[in-house]
């Protein structure tokens, strides 16, 4: 399978994987605990889950490992405890759809980085972006003035 193909899959597995994260997180507030605690739980969990794959592959982490695992392991953790927050205050399908915003915000940066404007694939994408998640996540039927501005704030330190 061509390189081309991978990266939709992986935007696919994001999104599904997100997708579970706020289930589990509301499911969690239902019962009882915080959505720190959740997240939290869901740190632990992960990172178990990597020592378990960095056992299996029996390789050695040197400096360069580390310093490219930090950085990417503290981004990954604020995206993850901004979202938590997130939905303490908006609907799961909101919060979902804020998050995925980074593809438009993303294609955004790298053109102002590059200073060129997109290709014609990154506007058929940002317009499926666009067409496909409102209606996908139920955003129709959703009043967006009722939404918490503390929601909407954390949504916006997901990016």
């Amino acid at each position: 399978m061509s390189k081309m193909y991978y990266y939709p899959l992986f935007v696919i597995f994001g999104a599904c994987s997100y997708g579970v994260v706020s289930t589990i997180i509301k499911l969690s507030m239902l019962d009882g605990f915080s959505a720190s605690e959740a997240v939290t739980s869901q740190f632990v969990m992960g990172f178990m889950l990597a020592v378990c794959i960095f056992a299996v592959q029996r390789k050695k982490l040197n400096s360069k490992g580390i310093k490219n695992i930090i950085p990417i392991g503290i981004l990954t953790g604020m995206t993850n405890i901004s979202y938590g927050l997130c939905l303490n205050y908006m609907p799961a399908s909101l919060a979902v759809v804020l998050l995925f915003q980074f593809t438009w915000i993303g294609m955004l940066i790298s053109c102002i980085a590059k200073r060129q404007f997109p290709g014609r694939a990154e506007y058929f994408s940002i317009f499926l972006l666009f067409v496909g998640t409102i209606p996908a996540a139920g955003l129709m039927d959703v009043d967006i003035t009722r939404v918490p501005l503390q929601g909407l704030l954390f949504a916006i330190f997901i990016f």
